[in-house]
């Protein structure tokens, strides 16, 4: 499928991208995705098709990426079409075991992306993640919002810099959760949408656990046991602990400019995740090994 095939095409509105997406058809009626990006994104956008391009050796259920170039509009991709619902929109209704094997096919699926090696010229993990982390505090100190009990996030964030001794990094998705999980009409999983897809170490990628915690702690712990083979090492708690308080730190700057109703949202998750660590004094968070799956105060 190329973009000179398409002949019919409907816009998709869903999420917070500034790309133009749409579900695109060629003549014999047949759907595609196509993402438009701007011009001025084309390397990063053909960085990340070329890389999931890699991908396709892992056999990851996934959009298959067929095409990339140049069109009227910008930057194009076209991938297949994945027809289904997002897991965030549907996992209520699947049993709490069926969600645990969503989780670990998901766990499975990160762990064949883990598995492509970063450029070995790329700036050491510690560098990178340390100005992210200046920065976040930065953004925070200086927003008009504040979170009522935030002092706890910065003070484990600067008591655990060190931790940030990685060596290695590999490609990352970017944006692993839910919302960007498929499932079809056969309640088979797919993952989709790297388009924030990077480089970085690899136990990062897990700082959106949050946001799958509040569909589905099963999903959740069966995403960690999968990619950990049942055997979860304490210093990937202390690093999880470390990338949440970041990625919480970051997201009420995030939210402040888009008016209420997501400043709410973030203060809620800041919330949960101090209720989850206990005030960032438990470093293996309650939900882990609560039988009820009750994440919630």
């Amino acid at each position: 499928m190329k973009y000179e095939d398409i002949v019919k095409k409907e816009e998709i509105l869903d999420g917070f991208s500034k790309d133009k997406k749409y579900l695109v058809f060629d003549k014999e009626y047949n759907r595609y995705f196509l993402r438009i990006s701007n011009i001025k994104n084309y390397n990063n956008k053909k960085y990340i098709f070329k890389n999931i391009k890699k991908l396709e050796k892992f056999n990851i259920a996934m959009a298959t990426p067929l095409s990339f170039g140049l069109c009227e509009d910008g930057v194009y991709e076209i991938y297949s079409w994945i027809d289904g619902t997002t897991l965030d929109k549907c996992i209520d209704i699947f049993s709490k075991e069926q969600q645990y094997n969503y989780g670990y096919q998901a766990g499975i699926f990160l762990k064949f992306i883990h598995e492509i090696d970063a450029p070995e010229n790329i700036d050491p993990w510690p560098n990178r993640f340390n100005k992210k982390i200046n920065t976040k505090l930065e953004n925070y100190e200086k927003c008009p919002l504040k979170y009522k009990d935030g002092h706890f996030f910065v003070q484990y964030i600067k008591a655990n810099r060190e931790l940030l001794s990685d060596v290695r990094q590999t490609i990352q998705h970017g944006d692993f959760h839910l919302a960007n999980m498929i499932v079809d009409k056969n309640e088979k999983l797919f993952i989709i949408d790297f388009d924030r897809m990077d480089y970085g170490n690899p136990w990062e990628e897990f700082n959106r656990i949050s946001w799958c915690l509040e569909k589905s702690v099963p999903f959740s712990i069966g995403m960690l046991n999968a990619y950990f083979n049942n055997n979860i090492p304490v210093i990937f708690w202390q690093k999880l602990a470390l990338y949440i308080a970041t990625d919480t730190i970051s997201s009420l700057p995030w939210a402040y400019p888009l008016g209420k109703k997501q400043i709410n949202i973030m203060k809620n998750k800041a919330n949960n995740v101090l209720y989850w660590y206990n005030n960032m004094d438990n470093v293996i968070p309650n939900w882990y090994n609560n039988k009820n799956f009750d994440i919630n105060k």
